[in-house]
């Protein structure tokens, strides 16, 4: 769900609809490269919540083709404010990641 943008070292964020700094984004992840795949291949993506703190969020993910899986890890975000300290996830956020 990312967007591109030409802000250099910052992403776009979707929930704030805000460019943030890279000292914004995650940094612990882990991703396992099981099968090769290619340009052309049509991949299924799936993602999930597999826990949700009081400022952070960890999304399991797997990717495949036609039932096999060709990578899968997960991705921990924390949302911090501009001092880059961790703050509490808006309730809004809670309630539409804990309905899906």
């Amino acid at each position: 769900m990312s967007k591109s943008n030409l802000l250099g070292d910052e992403k776009f964020d979707p929930i704030s609809r805000r460019a943030r700094p890279q000292a914004a984004r995650g940094r612990d992840s882990l991703h396992l490269f099981i099968i090769r795949g290619k340009f052309d291949d049509d991949l299924d993506v799936s993602v999930w919540v597999r826990k949700m703190g009081n400022s952070s969020i960890i999304f399991d993910f797997e990717v495949k083709r036609d039932r096999t899986a060709l990578a899968d890890g997960y991705i921990v975000n924390v949302l911090v404010n501009a001092a880059g300290k961790p703050v509490r996830l808006p309730e809004r956020v809670r309630l539409k990641l804990s309905r899906n």
